[in-house]
């Protein structure tokens, strides 16, 4: 028999240079925050998310600042002779659709 077999049987032998600090248990939960935390394209998300929750939140407010037309307004010069949309402008980014209405707001 090899004589390090006693070490195999008795891991925690007195002067194995372990120290006999108690492990600090962490919930699920926080383990979850910590490795969310050190994730950066998870926190990228995060804050996408945050951000594109706040401009559905605010969008009445931004409509009104930024002066979007009335999805319900029909642009009648925005089409041609023959009652079709002339296509991307300046005033309509996303071009009308066939009554003259502005996409974008829609």
């Amino acid at each position: 028999m090899s004589t390090g077999s006693a070490e195999l049987l008795n891991p925690r032998a007195p002067g194995a240079g372990e120290a006999d600090t108690p492990i600090a248990a962490r919930s699920p939960g926080e383990l979850f925050r910590r490795r969310f935390r050190e994730d950066r394209l998870a926190m990228a998300a995060l804050l996408f998310l945050v951000f594109l929750i706040l401009v559905a939140v605010l969008a009445p407010l931004i409509v009104k600042l930024f002066g979007a037309p009335d999805p319900n307004f029909q642009d009648r010069e925005a089409l041609d002779a023959f009652g079709t949309p002339t296509g991307p402008s300046p005033s309509h980014p996303f071009g009308v659709d066939e009554l003259g209405r502005d996409v974008f707001s829609r």
